[in-house]
């Protein structure tokens, strides 16, 4: 019994959108433009050494 439970609730909430929606937009957003600017960024330092 338990287990049917189990099984519909995580059926329920794989429902929605996906992980992003209940993060939130703003947060996504933020955690998206610190990724980009630590890529950027090690990208500046790491690429002079390729030449």
């Amino acid at each position: 019994m338990r287990h049917h439970q189990f099984v519909s609730d995580t059926r329920h909430a794989h429902s929605g959108p996906g992980p992003i929606a209940t993060l939130g937009w703003t947060e996504f957003a933020i955690a998206a433009a610190i990724i980009a600017a630590v890529l950027l960024l090690a990208g500046i330092v790491i690429f002079p050494w390729f030449q």
